[in-house]
C-alpha cells in the first residue's frame, strides 16, 4: 500500500524543508509515499480534479487561493482526502476548522509536530504505524518490525533474516522473502543477499556499506539496479 500526497506551500525553501521532512517521517515507518510538490496554489486547484490524493498538505496564507478555500473544494471532490494545514498564524486554527482538518501545524515547531500528525494519517487509514512481518524461526513464531531488518542472507535452505540486535534463521526461500518485503523497497544487490535501503550508508566499488559499517557483494549484474534503489532510498 502506498500514498499520493500533495504538498503546496508559495515559499520555495520551506516547500523543500516540508517534502524532505514528510518524506523522511513515512520513511521512518516503512511507509511508501509519493509526493507532489506545488509552490503555486492555482495550480494545484487545477490539478485536484485530475488527481486522487489521499492527504493535502496546505499553507493557509497564498496568493489566488488559500489553503482553506483549496479544502473545501477538495473535500466536495474527495470527502475521505486528508487534510492538514501548516502555517505561521496559529489564531488562524479556528478559522481552518470549516475544512475540518486533520491537525494544523505551525510552521516554527514542524519538526516537533509532524511526526504525531503523520502517525494520525496512519491510523486514520487502519494502517498499523510500523509495519510488521511474521516469521517462523526455530519452530517459534516470531514478529519482527520491517524497518529494523538490515538484510537477509541466503545460505544453502536457510535465510538469515538479520535484525539490529539478533540473527533469525528461517526456512522461506529468499525468493518468498524478496515478495514479502519488495512493498518496502528491499531488493537484491547480490543473488544472495536482500537488502533493506534504509540501512545503506553507502556504495564502494563493489560493495554495500552499511549504517553498522558491514560490508555486502554487489554483483556485477546488479550494480546499475543497486545504485538506482539507493538513489531512491535517499529521496524518501
Amino acid at each position: 500500500m502506498s500514498y499520493r500526497i500533495a504538498v503546496c506551500d508559495d515559499d520555495n525553501l520551506t516547500l523543500r524543508v516540508l517534502i524532505s521532512l514528510i518524506k523522511k517521517e513515512f520513511s521512518s515507518h516503512s511507509v511508501c509515499v509519493t509526493v507532489d510538490a506545488y509552490q503555486s496554489s492555482r495550480q494545484l486547484k487545477t490539478k485536484l480534479e485530475q488527481i486522487s490524493y489521499d492527504a493535502l498538505f496546505l499553507d493557509i496564507d497564498m496568493p489566488e487561493f488559500g489553503g482553506i478555500a483549496l479544502a473545501c473544494l477538495q473535500k466536495q471532490i474527495s470527502p475521505s482526502t486528508v487534510i492538514i494545514f501548516i502555517s505561521n498564524h496559529a489564531e488562524k486554527v479556528f478559522d481552518s476548522l470549516i475544512a475540518e482538518p486533520l491537525r494544523f501545524l505551525r510552521k516554527q515547531y514542524l519538526q516537533n509536530e509532524l511526526p504525531e500528525a503523520v502517525q494520525a494519517f496512519l491510523k486514520k487509514q487502519n494502517r498499523p504505524v510500523d509495519e510488521k512481518l511474521v516469521l517462523l524461526s526455530n519452530s517459534v513464531l516470531r514478529t519482527v518490525l520491517v524497518k529494523d531488518i538490515l538484510y537477509v542472507e541466503s545460505f544453502n535452505k536457510i535465510q538469515n533474516v538479520v535484525l539490529k540486535k539478533e540473527v533469525l534463521p528461517v526456512r522461506y526461500t529468499i525468493q518468498y522473502l524478496e515478495e514479502q518485503l519488495e512493498p518496502y523497497h528491499f531488493f537484491r544487490p547480490h543473488r544472495c543477499f536482500l537488502v533493506n535501503p534504509n540501512w545503506i550508508y553507502s556504495i564502494e566499488k563493489n560493495e554495500l556499506i552499511l549504517d553498522n559499517g558491514q560490508n555486502l557483494p554487489i554483483s556485477r549484474s546488479h550494480l546499475k539496479e543497486t545504485k538506482e534503489h539507493f538513489r531512491k532510498a535517499l529521496s524518501l
